[in-house]
């Protein structure tokens, strides 16, 4: 399962939310997370993520984030998440 989150969606948090739920609900083996759009994530983004990993982990089920940018990249690799999310730098790739 793919979704593409953009910018606007950032702006749009609760839904946001509910599209994360329903797709951690599916029986998805790999959520993929198509962030190209999105130039830079905050804390509320970054506490999604590592929820939608978490709930997806618990049934043997992947997030895997593909095309993030080079600050949402970087943001991940000073955290440390860079060894606990799995980035994509192509879709094809992530799938």
């Amino acid at each position: 399962l793919i979704l593409t989150i953009g910018s606007q969606s950032v702006d749009h948090f609760v839904d946001l939310v509910e599209r994360f739920d329903q797709a951690t609900r599916s029986a998805c083996r790999r959520l993929v997370l198509d962030l190209s759009a999105v130039d830079r994530i905050d804390s509320d983004l970054l506490g999604l993520l590592l929820w939608a990993h978490g709930r997806l982990s618990q049934r043997g089920a992947h997030l895997v984030l593909a095309r993030p940018s080079s600050a949402t990249r970087a943001l991940l690799g000073k955290s440390g998440l860079d060894h606990v999310l799995k980035v994509s730098d192509t879709l094809p790739a992530a799938a």
